[in-house]
């Protein structure tokens, strides 16, 4: 059969039958194969086919980039470490590398519901990345203040 047009109905057709001939074929590999997306018009188009696949056993990607990362960028820290955050308990259970605000994943002990976390939520409870002590910021006029106060303790004595 030939299609001599492009609509709706026939793009659904085409995206079923290349995802039955390439399941078949791939079944026995573990890999399944999906549409997703894709554009049409009458004359041309694009279908969107994805292929997914997972090795038995592996990490998922979240505990793979936490062992990637963990020996240099936070030695101190492992997987499934537990800690509070305004008092529920969590579990570490992943990192993602391309988040640059909240990259840790923390598990809630309680019910399993997955929530992010950035690395000084971390320190406060589980301690620096290093095992340094944690250094406390004295901001704005707390600082000068502070100064202040220095100076005219040293001119007293």
């Amino acid at each position: 059969m030939k299609f001599q047009g492009m609509d709706k109905a026939t793009a659904k057709r085409i995206g079923e039958i290349a995802g039955e001939a390439m399941s078949s074929a791939l079944a026995q590999h573990g890999v399944t194969v999906s549409r997703k997306g894709g554009t049409f018009d009458p004359a041309a188009g694009t279908l969107g086919i994805r292929f997914t696949f997972s090795v038995e056993g592996a990490a998922n990607p979240d505990e793979h980039a936490f062992a990637k990362y963990q020996p240099r960028v936070f030695p101190r820290w492992n997987l499934g470490d537990e800690f509070t955050s305004n008092s529920v308990g969590y579990r570490l259970s992943g990192y993602r590398p391309r988040a640059t605000k909240r990259p840790f994943l923390g598990t809630r002990v309680s019910d399993g519901k997955v929530f992010v976390f950035g690395f000084d939520a971390i320190e406060r409870n589980l301690g620096t990345r290093d095992g340094a002590p944690i250094k406390r910021a004295i901001r704005g006029n707390a600082k000068i203040s502070s100064d202040i106060s220095d100076i005219l303790s040293f001119i007293e004595n």
